[in-house]
This record gives C-alpha cells, sequence and structure tokens, in this order.
C-alpha cells in the first residue's frame, strides 16, 4: 500500500527515528498488511474497519506472542493511523477503539555493584588496544548509563576532556550530556593515543572500531558484554540494557534523585525511570531497621 510506503517514508525523513524502529515499524506494518490481504482481501487503507483490525489483534494472541509484542504492534497501526488522518489519506481511524492487552511489569535485572567493581578493576586488562577498547566498552555504558545505539555513535568530537563529559544523541535526536569520571576520561585519553597510530583505525571519526578496524556496530557491542560480564555474574541475562539498568539502579540506591536519573537516561518522562525504584526498596527497608526506634 502507497500509504505504508509514505508512512515509512515520514518517519525516517521527517521524524527521524532510529534504524531499530524504523525496521520495527516496517516489519510490523508489513506483518499487518500481509495478514489484510490474506485474510480480508483488503488492498486499501480506507477499506479497513475496526472488526478487522480486531481480529488481527485477536490472530497475534491466538498464536502466542507475547503481550510486549503485541502492544507494540498495536502501536504501530496506531501511530500508521494517526499519520494518514493528519494527512487526508483515510477519513476514520478504526485503530483508535483498539485495546492494547495488559502485561505484567518486568523488572530489569542488574548486577551488583561490588561485581561490577570486581569486572572493572580486576578483570579487564587494558594492555592491548581491543583489550582497552572493551574496557572503555563497559565503563562507557556502566558510568553513564548510554544505550547501545548511542555508544556505537559517540565520535571523537562528543568527549570534552576539559569538563569531563560527554555529549549524547539519543532517541528522536535529542542530546545530553553526562559527566565522565577522571578514570574513564584517563582511558578515553589512552585509547585515542592508541587509535591515532592505527591508520584503518584512525581513518574513522567514531569513537569504537571493531577489530578489523571499521565502525563498532550493535552486535559488537552485545557479544562484547555479554562474554564480560560472564567473568563476574550469573543473571541469566547479560546485555548492554544490563549494564544501563545497573546504572540507574546504583544511582538511586545512592541517593541520586529520579529527576536526575530521567535526565541522564534520556527519557522523556518519569513514568520510564519509575521502574527502577523498585531495587531500592531493600536498600531502604535496612535503613528504616538502622534508623527507626520502633524498627
Amino acid at each position: 500500500m502507497k500509504e505504508a510506503e509514505k508512512f515509512i517514508q515520514y518517519i525516517t525523513s521527517e521524524k527521524r527515528f532510529s534504524e531499530h524502529t524504523i525496521r520495527a515499524y516496517s516489519t510490523d506494518l508489513n506483518a499487518f498488511l500481509q495478514f489484510a490481504s490474506q485474510n480480508q482481501a483488503v488492498l486499501s487503507a480506507k477499506e479497513l474497519t475496526f472488526k478487522q483490525l480486531r481480529a488481527w489483534v485477536l490472530n497475534l494472541m491466538q498464536s502466542g506472542q507475547n503481550p510486549r509484542s503485541v502492544r507494540r504492534k498495536i502501536s504501530t497501526i496506531k501511530a500508521w493511523y494517526k499519520y494518514m488522518l493528519k494527512n487526508n489519506l483515510v477519513e476514520t481511524n478504526p485503530a483508535e477503539k483498539l485495546i492494547v492487552p495488559k502485561m505484567s511489569v518486568k523488572l530489569p535485572g542488574f548486577i551488583a555493584e561490588d561485581e561490577l567493581k570486581l569486572l572493572i578493576e580486576e578483570n579487564l586488562p587494558d594492555d592491548t588496544f581491543f583489550n582497552l577498547r572493551d574496557k572503555l566498552i563497559i565503563e562507557l555504558l556502566y558510568t553513564t548509563g548510554m544505550r547501545r545505539a548511542e555508544l556505537c555513535s559517540l565520535k571523537h568530537s562528543d568527549i570534552d576532556f576539559e569538563n569531563k563529559s560527554v555529549k549524547v544523541l539519543g532517541k528522536r535526536n535529542k542530546q545530553r550530556i553526562i559527566p565522565l569520571t577522571s578514570k574513564v576520561t584517563e582511558h578515553i585519553k589512552s585509547y585515542l593515543e592508541q587509535k591515532q597510530h592505527i591508520p584503518e583505525a584512525a581513518a574513522h571519526t567514531v569513537l569504537l572500531v571493531t577489530n578489523k578496524y571499521s565502525p563498532a556496530y550493535p552486535e559488537l557491542i552485545y557479544l562484547t558484554v555479554k562474554k564480560l560480564l560472564t567473568r563476574v555474574s550469573t543473571l541469566n541475562k547479560k546485555s548492554p540494557h544490563v549494564l544501563r539498568h545497573s546504572f540507574a539502579t546504583h544511582m538511586l540506591n545512592r541517593g541520586a534523585d529520579l529527576n536526575t536519573v530521567k535526565e541522564l537516561l534520556g527519557h522523556q518522562n518519569l513514568n520510564a525511570t519509575q521502574i527502577y525504584t523498585h531495587t531500592t526498596f531493600d536498600k531502604l527497608k535496612n535503613v528504616y531497621k538502622l534508623a527507626h526506634p520502633r524498627a
């Protein structure tokens, strides 16, 4: 459908969504259109009705897809219809009435402070260029809370050595400044000094490179983090996002206010940050037991 092509072009060129988001929207939309054409004999968005959309949602649920995936797919269709209605491509919005399935809140996993300290201080050698790169991957993800895609896009010019900070380009091209520790700043300096002496690596303005000296990509970051976290943690999921969860959890446990953590993570609202407060409850209970005379 031309309406679908225009929508993808819109979120790509005008909304400037991330590649990951665009790919997810495209996949969800194409799967929906395939279902509509095969089961409903629909050739145009104008022909779709609420009943047909509801049949699609029911099909998703019956096929065993988890509520989170179904919610995302419905969100894609809602966004598509909102775009079409705004641009007079359709006269009504049947997706507006779709009800998203409820799902239980999945609490984020995180690595204990002592485990990460052990990893960074004793289990991450920096004797070679690539070992130093791997150490930086862990340190930057954990000490800044940035996302994997944000780390991949970091450039030399994003590092402010004088003010010990890094400029991060987040979702929807929103920039934020995150402080860097003195140790991480020194490690970045050492890494860049070594990088300058490797012509293939020095040719790139991105901070991190692969073993073949091309720009680092998300899968490399994921595999590196998974391999290194295995040295100190038995957590089932060992991913870059776990380090982001750990950053937020440890900040809150040590007294950081929710709004500060929200800004550092690049969240648009407090709801997304609020989930990390569950991990601080044990800390609060310990403080309560120590401080309250009747505890």
